[in-house]
């Protein structure tokens, strides 16, 4: 599993993964979250992209980083573009 650290180096989306899906515990994992607080992000309608699948909630391993960007903020005044 990637770290906090490792996270940047993965950017851009890597194509030999574009079909890795994580459930909503490695999610969490990946962006050092809790479940319970992914799965809070869902409810708000603020969480990374994701699918369901047969009624499994599934990220994409490239929509991770994704959000991580959209996330990021320049100040604590910087609202952006999405609350988390």
């Amino acid at each position: 599993m990637p770290t906090k650290s490792a996270v940047s180096a993965t950017a851009s989306p890597d194509p030999s993964r574009a079909n890795v899906v994580f459930d909503t515990r490695a999610a969490a994992a990946f962006l050092g979250v809790s479940p319970r607080t992914l799965e809070g992000f869902r409810v708000r309608g603020v969480a990374p992209r994701y699918t369901k699948v047969g009624g499994a909630v599934r990220y994409r391993i490239e929509s991770l980083p994704e959000y991580l960007v959209q996330q990021e903020r320049a100040s604590t005044s910087d609202g952006g573009g999405r609350a988390s």
